[in-house]
């Protein structure tokens, strides 16, 4: 190819006079490769490379009635899990050739709102919705647009939407379990802000079950909610012990917050899981390093939301074999976190935490396929 010195930024009619094929061939080889033989393609393509040519993005969306583009919407960008989760979704949409824009609810159900409209008003193809517990008028406009959107990270969703995940409340069966084998029975809770946050709500709702299932009861000085930072999970560890010092166990709503807890108990001289058991859940890849190691639910989350994308597409290709529900995996990981309560009588208004006696140890397992963790 011969190449001429330029006046201005490359043009489709540039490209086409380098490769010598025609601007519709062009055209095609951007948005349709798979009409154009794959030799008169290549050749466009270098053309493309050499004169640095950039499509118009607007021009594409107006010949394809497409605009390339799909939104997703969650919660916070300060959460490690949905780091994990982005690269997954953006991954596979990458791979399909489609752009990924993303928007942030901040746990408010009403800014979620404006934010899927102003992904509807930007002319977004589909969108992957985190949890359930977007304001229902939202999604009705979605379904009265007919543009495909799911839910990811759960297993039922209002107005028969679309999902993709586990039964948040089930997923904490594994938890409880694990504890109550161990021996304990005094266990605390350290959640997520629970309103607006059907995640947050179904585990507390899971551990309060499991507990019943058991003939347990989880008082109410024996919950506390947290926001996603460390140090309101710091906070959110000393009130409880304040309130309900009898505690051996703490089950935390995600990892940061048992991170947290975790820290404020090594800051108030408490030996994890000597002098307490504290288990998470998501499973991030700082877990596996704390000391000590933390015991957690693994949610496979980068897959999960890869998975969403391929329904995504899916539902843009007019797929009718789609499941209206698509389940994933969550395993127990066992690590040092947590070990068997003291087995010593109280004295009245005794905490549990004033004795120190060596753990009993559980060897580690997972529901399923087993982990090493």
């Amino acid at each position: 190819m011969t190449l001429k010195k330029l006046a201005g930024p490359p043009t489709v009619s540039d490209v086409a006079r380098l490769a010598k094929v025609s601007t519709a061939t062009v055209s095609r080889t951007i948005n349709q490769p798979h009409k154009v033989r794959p030799e008169l393609g290549a050749r466009v393509l270098e053309a493309v490379r050499t004169l640095g040519y950039i499509a118009n993005a607007g021009a594409r969306a107006l010949m394809l009635n497409r605009s390339g583009t799909i939104g997703v919407v969650i919660p916070t960008l300060t959460n490690t899990i949905f780091a994990q989760s982005l690269a997954g979704f953006q991954q596979r949409m990458g791979e399909s050739s489609h752009q990924v824009i993303v928007a942030c609810s901040e746990f408010n159900t009403e800014f979620e709102s404006e934010q899927i409209l102003n992904l509807v008003k930007r002319g977004v193809e589909a969108i992957a919705l985190t949890g359930t517990s977007q304001e229902p008028w939202i999604l009705r406009l979605l379904q009265q647009r007919e543009l495909p959107y799911i839910h990811v990270v759960c297993r039922h969703a209002p107005l028969n939407g679309y999902t993709i995940g586990f039964e948040n409340d089930k997923a904490m069966n594994l938890v409880v379990d694990h504890l109550l084998e161990l021996g304990h029975k005094y266990i605390g809770v350290l959640i997520g802000i629970t309103k607006d946050n059907d995640r947050a709500a179904g585990r507390l709702r899971g551990v309060k079950e499991a507990l019943q299932k058991e003939g347990l009861h989880l008082p109410h000085n024996r919950i506390v909610e947290s926001s996603y930072h460390m140090a309101s999970a710091r906070q959110g560890l000393r009130a409880l012990l304040k309130e309900a010092p009898e505690t051996t166990a703490v089950i935390c709503g995600n990892d940061l917050i048992a991170q947290g807890a975790i820290l404020e108990a090594q800051h108030s001289g408490l030996d994890i899981p000597r002098d307490l058991s504290i288990i998470g859940f998501d499973d991030f890849e700082m877990s596996a390093h704390t000391l000590p190691g933390l015991t957690t639910i693994r949610t496979e989350a980068q897959s999960m939301w890869s998975k969403a994308a391929d329904h995504l597409i899916g539902q843009l290709n007019k797929d009718k074999s789609l499941a209206r529900h698509v389940p994933t995996e969550v395993s127990l990981i066992v690590r040092d976190s947590t070990a068997a309560p003291r087995k010593l009588k109280l004295k009245s208004g005794e905490s549990p935490h004033s004795h120190p006696l060596p753990p009993t140890r559980t060897p580690e397992r997972s529901l399923g396929n087993p982990h090493k963790a």
